[in-house]
């Protein structure tokens, strides 16, 4: 199996895990969904079902306070509540009728209720109440006028009237049907009593219908009333009743509503369960086959280059490793066992022609001393007939010296002028070198004076500099003794204070106290001390600045010696001008110099004879140039042969 192959095959491996690990987790997927779905509906069946209770005793709780305060505005907020109560209940499914029913009943119980009050009356002036208390007023108004008359013939009537109205408030308190029973027993005696007494029939008349009119209202407000409680009692019990149910929905629907997410939850942990140990398993594999591939890679890889190391070290004794496998591994070493063959010819073949190399290299020295033996022979002959060209232009040289004597003699009176012309000339270059060694000594002593006045006012820049800072630190100690000096007051205060404190203690404090004094007296001799120390500081301060002052006319002074210096090197190239005298006497000098024109006549005419001879010296120099030509042509030849070789 090729390389190729291999790592295809590990490409395939990872791509068939990563599908693998991709399945499992769109499977997680597909079984977290539905759980996820559940979780979900029940959330939002809980939720509903939660408005819905909350709802509901909201109704409940207008209707209370209906009942308390009687409020018609409360039924129309009570008619809103419910409006929305029916929103959003489509998401409890089989339920929705089941509470939108409670819902309905309630508003429906409510409203009837309202209609019952309305008709009772909703206080003391309306409805039925206000009937009732219409008829009680009349019958009590006509009862006052008759009390006007006689009392004893009214009073029974009145107490019997009295008897009636606290039945009636009894019925009003307790809501018992027993005290419509007493009020018709009372209203028998009452007309009994009323039968009995010493009115006329018309009065009797009108009380007995005004009467009738009061049991009448009575009798009907009563049994409103108690249909009233009724409508009441019921409707709790149907409120309670749908709160209950509502509770047990909510309890079934919030346990559902864990039980689904616990679920889903359990689906989660099993879904990365199980893709956790997918990539694990994928991991391993891939690791594993990577290591194989790798191993049957890198190990004859391995062996092959430790072989090559040891072929490009020249050593061809270890053998490369056999691959037998037919992938790239296996072409590389037989690669290796080419390459090694051809490094080992190619080195046999170096060995060859480095061998034939020495023995040409002998052979070309062999034939070099042959070379030089014929230069050195070529070589004796030209030198020797370059002596005899010597030769003759030694006896030309000889010659030449005699016609040199001639010329000397002529030349002697020449000499003689030029003598008197060199002493003058040798008088004003003596007195020209006295005046430059003059200015040179001048212009040298200028220079030092300058660098020396330089030094000075650089000595005197530094030493001002020192000055400056050992008056910055004089300042910087009055600083210090001013601190000192504050150190001492805050000392002296502190026992000042010590003492007082000490006094104050009495006998316990008397140690203190001489305590305290000790540092009184300490901060004082440190005071002293510090205003001495101040003086001292004081002084040095004003000697530091007088020693500034001086300093800076030192300063001063050296800056006008270095301008009096520099005023001594001007005056020093004005010397120059006296080198002019020194021309006056070179014109002397050419004055004697016209007798030497004079001489050099005669010189001409035997420079003339001379100029023959150095013909004839010329002639023999060209054979002596032929010789050497011929010498550099033998050397000439003798360089192209070595080259050649």
């Amino acid at each position: 199996m090729t390389l190729t192959h291999r790592i295809w095959l590990l490409l395939g491996l990872g791509l068939l895990s990563l599908t693998v690990v991709t399945s499992t987790y769109f499977w997680g997927q597909s079984k977290i969904e539905p759980a996820g779905y559940k979780s979900a509906r029940a959330s939002e069946m809980y939720t509903a079902l939660k408005k819905s209770d909350s709802y509901l005793r909201m109704l409940v709780g207008f209707s209370d306070r209906f009942l308390l305060l009687r409020d018609p505005d409360l039924l129309t907020k009570a008619e809103n509540v419910a409006s929305k109560s029916l929103q959003g209940l489509d998401v409890l499914g089989d339920k929705t009728d089941e509470i939108r029913g409670y819902i309905d009943e309630t508003l429906r119980n409510f409203i009837q209720l309202e209609i019952s009050m309305k008709k009772a009356g909703l206080d003391e002036t309306s409805g039925l109440k206000g009937e009732l208390r219409n008829a009680v007023k009349t019958a009590e108004a006509k009862l006052d006028v008759i009390a006007k008359g006689p009392k004893s013939s009214v009073d029974p009537i009145l107490v019997k009237m009295l008897m009636l109205r606290r039945h009636e408030k009894d019925f009003m308190l307790r809501k018992e049907e027993k005290y419509i029973t007493k009020f018709s027993k009372r209203r028998t005696e009452f007309d009994q009593v009323l039968a009995a007494s010493s009115l006329d029939m018309t009065d009797k008349k009108e009380i007995l219908d005004l009467l009738d009119i009061y049991q009448a209202k009575f009798n009907t407000w009563a049994q409103t009333d108690l249909l009233i409680t009724k409508q009441v009692t019921g409707f709790r019990e149907a409120t309670a009743t749908a709160l209950m149910h509502l509770e047990e929905l909510e309890e079934a629907a919030e346990a559902e509503r864990l039980q689904a997410t616990n679920d889903m939850f359990a689906v989660e942990h099993s879904v990365e369960r199980a893709v956790t140990v997918m990539m694990i398993v994928s991991i391993i594999l891939l690791i594993g086959a990577g290591y194989m591939v790798q191993r049957s890679i890198t190990t004859p890889v391995r062996r092959i280059t430790r072989a090559m190391e040891a072929i490009t070290d020249g050593d061809f004794s270890n053998p490369i490793p056999d691959v037998k496998t037919k992938d790239e591994v296996g072409a590389l070493s037989k690669i290796a066992v080419v390459l090694r063959d051809n490094v080992k010819a190619q080195s046999e073949a170096q060995q060859r022609e480095d061998d034939l190399r020495a023995e040409q290299e002998s052979q070309r020295k062999r034939v070099l001393q042959t070379l030089v033996h014929e230069l050195e022979a070529s070589v004796g002959t030209a030198v020797g007939r370059l002596e005899q060209s010597m030769g003759t232009l030694s006896n030309s040289s000889t010659r030449l010296i005699d016609l040199s004597s001639s010329s000397a003699t002529n030349l002697h009176a020449t000499v003689q002028s030029s003598l008197s012309a060199s002493s003058n000339v040798q008088t004003v270059a003596a007195a020209s070198e006295e005046l430059a060694a003059s200015i040179g000594e001048i212009q040298r002593q200028a220079n030092t004076s300058s660098i020396v006045v330089k030094e000075a006012a650089d000595n005197a820049n530094h030493a001002r500099n020192q000055v400056g800072n050992l008056a910055q630190s004089a300042e910087r100690i009055g600083d210090v003794v001013a601190l000192i000096r504050d150190i001492a007051e805050q000392t002296n205060l502190l026992a000042l204070n010590a003492t007082i404190e000490a006094a104050r203690a009495g006998e316990l404090g008397k140690g203190f106290a001489v305590v305290a004094a000790e540092v009184k007296g300490l901060a004082s001799q440190t005071a002293r001390a510090t205003e001495e120390i101040s003086g001292q500081v004081s002084a040095i301060q004003t000697e530091t600045r007088d020693a500034a002052t001086r300093i800076e006319e030192i300063a001063g002074i050296t800056d006008k010696v270095l301008d009096y210096t520099n005023a001594i090197a001007t005056a020093v190239e004005e010397q120059g001008m006296a080198t002019q005298e020194i021309s006056h006497n070179v014109a002397l000098a050419a004055q004697d110099t016209e007798e030497v024109s004079s001489n050099m006549g005669t010189v001409s005419e035997n420079v003339n004879e001379t100029s023959q001879h150095a013909t004839d010296l010329g002639i023999v120099t060209e054979d002596i140039s032929q010789q050497s030509s011929e010498l550099s042509q033998a050397v000439e030849a003798f360089s192209k042969r070595v080259l050649s070789m």
